[in-house]
């Protein structure tokens, strides 16, 4: 029996009810057996913006999936000291114990197909996982030229308008964010302050 391991990789700053969503909905529609959360340590396409700790990230993580236990995380992204790549980290998944008897599947936002060409390696990803793309608010990309059809799969999950973009704002603002994130997440960037000074 061969297990079908979805790969959810993202800074989280912070986590959100929006993810949460994407991933159940990943789990549900092409019945894979766990999702892996990959926090990432010095994304690529990121790398001016300020991060919150890698620490306190990877707590919001594990409050967040503690619920859902088809969930895990892995450190591999994170406690890397240079950026990785996503064919990089596709690559360790398919040298570890776990690749004997699994499948990987590679969540991605309907934004980010649109540029995927752009990815390093690009053309070599989807030889190490299918490629499942989760709607974005007006995005209508179907197709990439480094991915071939058979290698995409499309998810029927509700388009939602939650980034964690906006969460850091009103967090900053002193709204509410409860709604937003799971209660242990709220908690957490009230008690620490987090996103106060963005």
């Amino acid at each position: 029996m061969r297990f079908k391991i979805g790969l959810f990789g993202g800074t989280f700053d912070p986590i959100h009810n929006g993810h949460l969503a994407i991933a159940q909905s990943a789990l549900d529609e092409i019945s894979l057996d766990q999702i892996i959360f990959l926090p990432a340590g010095v994304p690529p396409h990121k790398l001016k913006a300020p991060l919150t700790s890698k620490h306190v990230r990877k707590r919001m993580l594990e409050e967040a999936i503690r619920p859902y236990i088809a969930f895990s995380i892995s450190d591999y992204d994170l406690n890397k000291t240079s950026y990785c790549y996503t064919i990089e980290m596709l690559q360790h998944f398919h040298q570890s114990e776990i690749a004997k008897n699994s499948d990987f599947f590679l969540l991605i936002g309907q934004d980010s197909l649109a540029h995927f060409h752009e990815w390093y390696k690009a053309e070599q990803i989807a030889e190490y996982a299918k490629i499942v793309v989760y709607p974005r608010k007006g995005i209508k990309t179907k197709h990439s030229i480094s991915i071939k059809p058979d290698k995409l799969i499309f998810l029927n999950a509700k388009i939602n308008d939650i980034s964690s973009t906006k969460i850091r704002k009103l967090a900053e603002a002193g709204e509410n964010i409860k709604n937003l994130v799971p209660v242990p997440v709220a908690e957490m960037v009230s008690e620490l302050g987090l996103y106060k000074h963005n």
